[in-house]
């Protein structure tokens, strides 16, 4: 289930990259999300997916093939801030059709406003992360090791 209260949301981001720090932008809770009936919404809606996605009629499917539902989820996932939005897209990754497109791709595919917002949020995120694995320490002092290895051999 798409856990969206606050606290679970980042607690899945922190526990998908610990040892870092959040992204700045876009920010993990962003300020839309902070009042108590939008974050209760928020809840509401996840619990919803999950009633959708666990139907043996497929509904949740259906719904995300309806351009104009696609639409509205696309204005709403440019909206959230990183924990949420990660969330999310996580699980309508794992409730997508197999074979199918990845939810991501399309979601941001169309030439909107929102799409783009959505698209540089996510290239953001990525970005972010890749850098951060990147240059963990713990990736850099395994390269330095195997350079230290590679010039002792060298020199042998």
């Amino acid at each position: 289930m798409p856990d969206l209260d606050t606290v679970a949301a980042l607690d899945w981001l922190r526990a998908l990259h610990p040892d870092h720090a959040p992204p700045d932008w876009p920010p993990p809770i962003r300020a839309i999300e902070e009042p108590a009936d939008h974050a209760r919404e928020l809840v509401e809606l996840g619990e919803d997916l999950d009633r959708l996605a666990s139907r043996a009629e497929g509904k949740l499917p259906t719904l995300l093939a309806d351009p104009a539902t696609m639409e509205e989820l696309r204005t709403l996932l440019c909206q959230m801030g990183a924990a949420r939005l990660l969330t999310l897209m996580h699980f309508l990754s794992e409730t997508a059709e197999p074979g199918s497109s990845p939810l991501p791709v399309i979601l941001s595919r169309a030439e909107t406003a929102d799409a783009l917002a959505l698209r540089s949020a996510l290239t953001a995120l990525s970005r972010r992360f890749t850098l951060h694995r990147m240059f963990s320490p713990e990736r850099l002092s395994a390269l330095r090791a195997a350079i230290s290895d590679a010039n002792k051999e060298a020199l042998q």
